[in-house]
């Protein structure tokens, strides 16, 4: 488990059972975005589930980043000092990516963004293509914060239910 900015970490599954781990980071809340790991709400941990396949040429990680975000948003502006660990299997890929596109709400710096990872985290290994959809899903958001475009795909705006587990 990695703290990859204030209040949130990066980790593995191994990480997201792991009670003395998430006990010691004060984790309260957990994001799986692993499609193929399926577990009921923990005691005690806010627990959400926003999948996508592993290393899939046919998946989109765009699909899943805008209800991440508002996931990761929403805890962030609880009053307690509790940390969201992201996890998805392995803990280097798909749950950087989500940490990388929130990152980028905060510090709009792909290359520091992606320099810090790599320095906190170094067995990240990112999907190529997941990395590069999620390149372009942020500059789609810079765009449109700027008012340069106008987004056509409503999955690049934040969703306001969350799927809980």
């Amino acid at each position: 488990m990695t703290s990859v900015a204030p209040r949130l970490l990066v980790g593995s599954v191994d990480d997201a059972f792991d009670t003395q781990l998430l006990s010691r980071y004060n984790v309260t809340s957990i994001l799986n975005v692993a499609s193929e790991l399926h577990f009921c709400e923990r005691l005690g941990l806010r627990y959400y589930k926003v999948g996508i396949d592993d290393d899939c040429h046919k998946s989109d990680v765009r699909t899943i980043l805008p209800q991440c975000i508002e996931i990761i948003h929403e805890n962030m502006k609880q009053d307690d000092d509790g940390k969201m660990l992201i996890h998805c299997l392995e803990g280097k890929s798909r749950s950087v990516c989500v940490a990388l596109a929130y990152m980028m709400k905060l510090y709009p710096d792909w290359n520091s963004n992606l320099q810090h990872l790599k320095d906190v985290r170094p067995t990240i290994d990112i999907f190529p293509l997941y990395l590069e959809q999620t390149k372009i899903f942020t500059q789609n958001q810079e765009n449109i914060r700027s008012g340069t475009t106008h987004p056509t795909n409503p999955s690049l705006h934040f969703l306001s239910r969350f799927q809980l587990c």
